[in-house]
């Protein structure tokens, strides 16, 4: 609707820019009488243009002050603000915080063990092989 209504300002504006333009020529009026008659006939024509146009934008107005917008509030339930912490709830949340942190640790380690155990295995078998081998070997060497 806002565009509507600065279209129907410009339009008037420059209807009315050529209605004064049309005036100041017939205030000059030298030509024929015909020429005069048609150029009034034309000045007439955009005179009823501005009052049709000047009349949309009264009712354009007229509009926008009819318009109602409707807010509905309502308070779904009665606010309390949160109680300040007190000993026994803090020292709860300690509490609950550590084995948290405790059961976080512990799987960390089993994580950790599930990991490490393919590497343990591919590293760890040859090298046992390894150092059995050179066990017997000292042993053999010792005898």
């Amino acid at each position: 609707m806002t565009e509507e209504f600065v279209d129907t300002e410009a339009r008037i504006l420059n209807s009315r820019k050529l209605e004064q333009r049309m005036i100041e020529l017939l205030d000059d009026r030298t030509g024929k009488l015909s020429d005069v008659l048609e150029m009034e006939r034309e000045l007439a024509r955009v005179r009823e243009e501005i009052e049709r146009t000047e009349a949309h934008l009264r009712v354009l107005a007229d509009r926008s002050l009819m318009a109602t917008i409707t807010v509905r509030c309502r308070e779904e339930a009665r606010y309390s603000p949160p109680a300040a912490p007190t000993l026994a709830s803090k020292l709860s949340n300690a509490w609950s915080g550590s084995l948290a942190s405790l059961w976080w640790a512990i799987e960390l380690l089993l994580v950790m063990l599930v990991v490490a155990l393919p590497w343990a295995s591919a590293v760890g078998f040859p090298l046992l092989a390894l150092s059995l081998v050179v066990r017997k070997k000292r042993v053999r060497a010792t005898a």
